[in-house]
């Protein structure tokens, strides 16, 4: 009877200190602010001109979206961000914001996680809705509860399609929209593509990251391909 006793006894006392070892690390890597490693099969890479300095180094926008319709390419997740700082109406209140210019393989290729509602081309997406990130929903709303609310980007309303983490500690109010402004989109140059291939773990030196440069037009030697890791569970 003791021993019957005891096992259970030291088990749950095992379980104690793993929950609690648990906690110890989730809160050493929020206060040091340190990645946490996606679980996800794959491999993530970034594109980057060595100089930025001319336009002949950056990436189109319309070439990037181009790309991704080629067949070649559907098991990967290809993306970008062009950011812009722009003042967000919401509720009577104005909060300036860092507005990310992306499209719908943002989620996977830099690893988002959603705090409520849907990314892009996920449920009810349209070039009209808005993903916030959890600052400034709390910043102009007071909550996350808020799909289907409206906000005002550049003087047009967009309604609220999701309300997402912070990638990293701190990084301020952000919103994600894909079309910012559709008359320029074609003359929009970014200075990174950020690619997460579904099936293939290494393709720094592949010939479809070649293939992928002399689509888009640009020279293998002017441009870096690094791995990186996203900092959040998918």
């Amino acid at each position: 009877m003791r021993q019957s006793f005891w096992v259970p006894m030291k088990t749950n006392k095992v379980l104690v200190y793993l929950i609690l070892l648990g906690v110890s690390c989730l809160a050493i890597i929020y206060a040091y602010d340190l990645p946490i490693i996606s679980t996800q099969e794959g491999a993530y890479y970034e594109i980057k001109p060595i100089n930025t300095l001319l336009s002949q180094g950056t990436f189109e926008i319309s070439a990037i979206e181009k790309l991704r319709e080629d067949e070649a390419y559907s098991k990967m997740a290809i993306s970008y961000v062009y950011r812009e700082e722009i003042t967000i109406e919401g509720m009577g209140k104005k909060k300036k914001a860092t507005v990310i210019q992306t499209n719908s393989d943002y989620k996977v290729a830099y690893g988002l996680i959603m705090q409520a509602g849907n990314f892009f081309n996920e449920s009810g997406g349209s070039s009209e809705s808005v993903v916030l990130n959890e600052t400034l929903a709390f910043e102009l709303f007071g909550s996350d509860n808020i799909i289907g609310e409206e906000v005002k980007v550049n003087g047009k309303n967009f309604k609220v399609l999701g309300v997402a983490k912070e990638i990293q500690k701190n990084e301020g109010a952000s919103l994600y929209i894909q079309d910012l402004e559709d008359e320029v989109e074609k003359s929009v140059y970014v200075e990174e593509i950020r690619i997460y291939s579904y099936t293939e773990q290494n393709l720094l030196n592949h010939e479809k990251m070649q293939r992928i440069l002399q689509s888009l037009n640009k020279e293998k030697e002017a441009y870096e391909i690094i791995e990186v890791k996203p900092r959040y569970f998918i």
